[in-house]
């Protein structure tokens, strides 16, 4: 039995050992799968891998650049790349896959490519880049950081080797830790913004390498003190000084070292020198391919530096410089290079046949410069070239249909030239062209259906030609065109009702020409886009357009400007939909007629111009909850009625608020002074305005132009309006609405016209109070306004003196002081005026002498006249005994008698004649005793003169 039990218990414990070693081996095979799966999945280190997704996250990328990113290795995910042994992430290249159109030989492009609406979005660097310690290999070129600072923990990476940061957009000091980056081999930096600067710390970088790795030193330099440190260049293959204005003649004697460079950038650095003094400095570089000296003032002629400069070249941009040359001599140095920019320099001369010969020119730039003569046709065989700027020459004769043939060509710039003739029908075959410039060039004819063939055309600029006939139909399939600027022309017909396949366009400005119908077509075309249209600028002024809006502009979500002036629209929309974009709003000189719709009241606009129409009613009331956003409002010549407009209580960032030439009435609000304290132009000319001017105005400190004129406004001037400080400036640079662009326009009546002023208006400083009923004094106090330009307090009924200090406004040029009471002298300061173009001081009753000034004595006479007591040129000579002094209180007494006195005579002989009169008729005794009386009055002088004639009768015989 023990047996049993033993041999049974070993039993047991053999199955249990066996299960034992089943569950180990399980386990172990399970542990090894596990690890191997592991293996397989994952190659990277998951805080590596946490702190990619992190970055991942604040980048903008659009498509499917990121769609890799996922799994557990990140060693395999695009742009990422790990160390094969210790698999940390040592590579990580994020450069924008977007088509950014960098153009290296064609600046201008990248540039019209860059900042076109909509090409890529913001990004950020997160912190978790700090997480890849071990990284050797960071790109983060071609992404937009929106002017971000450069993150100091790039500096933490000290491993690193390769870092390109260009084109991102990043701005400020590069930061000092930079100096840090032992290992650093390459720094690559461009042009894409100035305003980068590097710190000593990577200054010192320069001299720290000596391997013989490519050093790439972009930006600002920080001043170099004297002596002059002994960098060692022999190793530097590129490198640019951008900006860097601490250049001397002395540092050109550091590229003799250079033999290696193969890249020198110097531009932006007005550094002054001379031809001579560059040309031994480049002679020493054999190596240099690429070499950017624009914008340095260099002076002398150019052939001096291109006798000896290396035959490696391949790139040059002499731009912005004071050299000279004749530039068939250069292109005959220069016959190798594919990048030629010799942009506003003194280069002169004509094309050469020889043009032919350039036969490896991807570049060629000489706009505003001294070329004159025609286009060789030569050109033709220029086949490589993709961008050619001749712009502001006086170029002239036809454009060569050869042309044609350059089918590589991206850019065309022949603007401002003199150019005779049309476009050619062969540019049709340019299906490569990107940008095609031609303003103001004389160029005629009409625009060819050829046009519609250029498929990649995203910017076509031709305003202020003599193009004549109708835009072509066939440039509606122009998918990619996003800027269309044809203005200042002839141009006739309709818009192509094609224009609203025009989905990709941003600006389109028709204006001042001569188009006519309606724009429902291309309003509801572009409202259909399957993306949405992104139309922005909408300029059709100054045509024939008319109708109705179509309410279907509501859907132009990105639609910012609509300018509409000078039509022949009739009626406004009731609302403008899902517009919540458009900012301005110009729909002055049509016939729009009835009320205005309260359509602003839920926008966002910052000008709204209804001037010049029909509009009449009120002016509509808006929701205290919704305060407006304009910055500038007119409504100015129209019919509208009522109150002075409440809903401007809630527009505390209106500039300019123009309400003349209506039937607007009541008092202006005392609101006016805190609610619309950033006023600048306030115009209420010719209105029913009643009451006295508030003394609230005067706390509007920015007012710079006040026109209250041809009211109803009574009282006195308000001697606050002195404190106008806007107005006692003489001169301010500031823009009418900070850093937001609108040309403003206004009609200002000054020197007894009207003027327009335009750009020009920030500089205007004008008070016009005439045509109303004001009394009392000119206060002193408006002669603290010393920025004063133009003064008009005419046709009111002043009194007074003319203040003595109003020479003090030194620079006033329209002085209106007529048909007032205004006595006394004219005071002498006003002779210092020296600004003084335009003064009228008739019909006061004004005395004495005319102050002697060469200003005041050329005046026509007629400015004084109605002022009886003046004299001395332009008026009669005063009497050398008068005394020109205000008349004594007594004397005013004795003139006062005086008219009392004939008044009384006057009165008593018609009093007595009628009473006699009245007897006469009433009494009839009386008439019979005047008439006997008469009877025998005349009898005897007739008796008398009868005796004296017979007396001399005898004596005359």
């Amino acid at each position: 039995m023990e047996a049993g039990s033993i041999c049974k218990g070993s039993s047991n414990s053999s199955k249990h050992a066996a299960l034992v070693l089943i569950i180990f081996l399980l386990s172990i095979r399970a542990y090894c799968n596990a690890i191997l799966q592991a293996t397989e999945e994952s190659n990277c280190f998951e805080n590596e891998r946490s702190a990619l997704l992190a970055i991942k996250s604040d980048m903008y990328v659009p498509g499917d650049w990121f769609s890799s990113w996922i799994g557990r290795d990140c060693c395999k995910w695009r742009g990422v790349g790990c160390d094969n042994i210790t698999s940390h992430v040592t590579e990580l290249d994020l450069h924008s896959p977007y088509p950014y159109y960098v153009y290296e030989e064609d600046p201008i492009l990248y540039q019209m490519d860059s900042f076109s609406p909509g090409r890529i979005g913001t990004s950020k660097l997160n912190p978790s880049l700090q997480e890849l310690k071990h990284l050797k290999y960071l790109d983060l070129s071609m992404n937009n950081f929106s002017y971000a600072h450069i993150p100091n923990m790039i500096a933490s990476l000290v491993h690193l080797e390769y870092l390109n940061l260009s084109r991102t957009l990043f701005c400020g000091l590069i930061p000092p830790q930079f100096g840090n980056l032992s290992c650093l081999i390459s720094i690559l930096m461009d042009a894409s913004t100035h305003y980068i600067t590097l710190s000593n710390h990577v200054f010192a970088l320069v001299d720290s390498k000596s391997n013989g790795s490519l050093i790439y030193l972009h930006w600002k330099l920080p001043p170099v003190t004297s002596p002059l440190p002994s960098f060692n260049l022999t190793s530097i293959s590129q490198l640019s000084l951008f900006h860097y204005q601490n250049f001397s003649n002395a540092m050109l004697s550091w590229l003799s070292n250079a033999s290696n460079l193969e890249y020198l950038g110097l531009s932006e650095c007005y550094s002054g020198l001379h031809v001579e003094q560059l040309q031994v400095s480049f002679s020493a570089l054999p190596n240099l391919k690429k070499l950017e000296i624009a914008s340095n003032l260099i002076k002398g002629e150019i052939s001096g530096i291109l006798r000896n400069i290396s035959t490696r070249l391949q790139y040059l941009d002499f731009s912005g410089n004071e050299v000279s040359g004749e530039i068939a001599d250069i292109l005959w140095y220069l016959r190798r290079l594919e990048y030629l920019s010799l942009d506003s320099t003194y280069v002169r001369g004509y094309l050469p046949l020889a043009m032919e010969n350039l036969t490896t020119i991807r570049h060629l730039s000489a706009s505003n410069s001294h070329i004159a003569g025609h286009i060789p046709e030569t050109v033709g065989k220029l086949v490589n070239l993709r961008f050619l700027d001749l712009s502001e020459n006086n170029i002239t004769g036809v454009i060569p249909w050869i042309m044609g043939n350059l089918t590589n060509l991206a850019g065309l710039c022949l603007g401002k030239s003199n150019l005779t003739g049309s476009i050619p029908e062969t540019f049709g075959n340019l299906t490569n062209l990107k940008l095609l410039y031609l303003i103001d060039s004389n160029v005629s004819g009409q625009v060819p259906e050829s046009i519609g063939k250029l498929q990649k055309l995203r910017t076509l600029y031709m305003p202020n030609n003599l193009f004549t006939g109708q835009i072509p139909e066939s440039m509606g399939g122009l998918h990619n065109l996003e800027f269309f600027i044809i203005s200042e022309n002839k141009l006739a017909g309709q818009i192509p009702r094609t224009f609203g396949n025009l989905c990709n366009l941003s600006f389109l400005d028709l204006s001042h020409n001569s188009i006519g119908g309606e724009l429902t077509d291309l309003i509801d075309g572009l409202s259909n886009c399957t993306k949405g249209a992104l139309l922005r600028n909408l300029d059709l002024q100054n045509n024939n357009l008319g109708g109705l809006i179509p309410p279907s502009v509501g859907q132009l979500h990105q639609l910012k400007e609509l300018m509409l002036a000078h039509n022949s629209f009739l009626r406004l929309p009731q609302s403008f939909g899902n517009a919540p974009n458009l900012v301005i709003f110009c729909l002055a000189r049509n016939h729009l007629s009835g009320d205005i719709p309260p359509f602003f009241c839920s926008m966002e606009l910052q000008v709204l111009d209804l001037g010049y129409n029909e509009l009449s009613g009120e002016v509509p009331k808006c929701p205290v909850s919704s305060p407006t956003s304009l910055l500038s409002l007119h409504l100015n010549a129209n019919s509208l009625s009522g109150s002075f407009p409440s809903f401007l209580k809630h527009s505390k960032d209106l500039v300019v608020l123009d309400l003349g030439e209506n039937k607007f009435s009541g008092e202006i609000p005392m609101w006016i002074g805190q609610s619309l304290a950033s006023l600048k132009i306030l115009r209420l000319h010719s209105n029913s305005l009643h009451g006295t001017i508030p003394t609230a105005i005067a706390s509007i400190k920015s007012l710079q132009l006040l026109d209250l004129s041809s009211n109803r406004l009574d009282g006195n001037i308000p001697s606050s309006l002195g404190n106008l400080s806007a107005m006692a400036v003489y001169f301010s640079t500031d823009s009418l609405y900070g850093n937001k662009v609108h040309n403003e326009r206004l009609v200002i009546t000054m020197k007894g016209s009207s003027y327009v002023y335009t750009d020009k208006l920030r500089l205007v400083r004008s008070l016009d109070l005439s045509n109303n009923n004001l009394s009392g004094e000119i206060p002193n106090e408006l002669t603290d306004l010393l920025g004063l330009r133009f003064l008009n307090l005419s046709m009111n009924h002043l009194t007074g003196k003319i203040p003595e200090k109003i020479g003090a406004i030194t620079q006033l040029e329209s002085l209106d002081l007529s048909m007032n009471n205004l006595a006394g002298e004219i005071p002498t300061s006003l002779s210092a005026l020296s600004s003084l173009a335009y003064l009228n001081l008739s019909h006061n009753n004004l005395s004495g002498r005319i102050p002697e000034s060469t200003q005041l004595s050329t005046f026509k006479a007629s400015i004084y006249a109605g002022n009886e007591g003046l004299c001395g040129p332009p008026l009669p000579k005063c009497s050398s005994h008068e005394t020109y002094q205000d008349p004594p209180e007594q004397t005013k007494a004795d003139k006062i008698d005086l008219v009392i006195q004939y008044s009384s005579v006057a009165i008593g002989f018609i009093v007595g004649f009628w009473c006699f009169i009245g007897i006469m008729i009433l009494k009839k005794e009386v008439r019979v005793t005047f008439f006997r009386w008469w009877d025998k009055t005349c009898d005897d002088i007739y008796v008398q003169l009868a005796l004296k004639l017979k007396k001399l009768k005898p004596q005359n015989g």
